[in-house]
């Protein structure tokens, strides 16, 4: 058994040392977009100073200010992006290896559906879409055991997507919470609902793995890139316990839903076996990854 897990241990370690030489780079340039962001009111004072005793020049200044605040936000975006690729790539080495780790502890899921209305409200808002978080209050207004930072993991996942190939109409995203049987464990099932392109049926094959189906038989995803997101989405799922399946229809939009089941508070499980827990089934399906949406919403 552990000669059978030493080539994938050897990849985590692998793709882990690649992952710490891109973050120093990566920290390096995000705080320096962040000091020149800190130090952006010398420019506005000059402005100023300029519109006081030199109206001629002061229209040039602030275009360059507009231009230097629009590199400003695209280079801060693709630091963050860039990081969070990173991050995708040292996790999908831990699950292959057998090493990631769920810390499941009890949360509020409404903190989690307001972070969710934070982050994407805004974007969404630019873009023109709708955005809506529906939480059922009985859920709202009690704790729920799992390990609260992958289901936000797994979320931000599918709605980036469904934001990434939503033109028209909107994103509501549903959190529920359901019990199979009398004395079974609580589930909380999730939806993402868009408005979006949708995917043909021919696409839905091997969505979920890498570089599988849809990237073969959907130009317009291909073009749009599809990283390693809804492949450890998928694998996150699957390591909590749970199912995800996707209902989409081109021109029609697209709704992917996964479920969670509540484990005992206080669990923190490394999951060693996970590399045969997410060997299940991949014929569920789900847009391609969105990463960099916000670099285009």
């Amino acid at each position: 058994l552990e000669k059978a897990k030493a080539p994938s241990r050897c990849l985590h370690i692998m793709f882990s040392s690649i992952s710490h030489e891109f973050r120093t780079p990566l920290n390096i340039f995000a705080n320096a977009v962040e000091l020149v962001g800190l130090n952006f009111g010398k420019l506005r004072a000059c402005v100023g100073l300029a519109k006081q005793h030199a109206p001629d020049s002061a229209g040039k200044l602030e275009a360059s200010e507009a231009a230097v605040l629009r590199h400003l936000k695209m280079a801060s975006v693709s630091a963050k992006t860039l990081t969070s690729l990173t991050e995708d790539i040292l996790d999908f080495a831990k699950i292959e290896a057998g090493m990631f780790a769920l810390d499941e502890q009890p949360f509020r899921v409404r903190v989690l559906a307001d972070e969710l209305l934070f982050v994407f409200g805004g974007q969404c808002d630019q873009k023109g879409l709708a955005f809506h978080v529906d939480c059922d209050e009985a859920l709202a207004d009690s704790e729920f055991c799992s390990d609260a930072a992958r289901i936000k993991q797994a979320l931000m996942n599918l709605v980036s997507n469904a934001f990434k190939f939503t033109s028209d109409g909107g994103i509501t995203v549903s959190l529920h919470s359901e019990r199979p049987a009398p004395g079974a464990r609580r589930l909380l099932r999730v939806s993402v609902a868009d408005t979006g392109v949708g995917i043909s049926e021919s696409s839905h094959k091997g969505l979920f793995q890498m570089f599988g189906a849809a990237h073969k038989h959907n130009n317009q995803f291909n073009m749009k890139g599809a990283g390693l997101g809804l492949t450890i989405t998928q694998k996150l799922v699957t390591l909590l316990g749970g199912t995800i399946k996707v209902d989409s229809e081109v021109g029609r939009g697209t709704t992917v839903t996964f479920t969670v089941v509540e484990k005992t508070p206080g669990l923190r499980v490394v999951m060693e076996e996970s590399k045969e827990l997410v060997r299940g089934s991949h014929e569920q399906t789900s847009l391609v990854d969105g990463k960099t949406a916000a670099l285009f919403g």
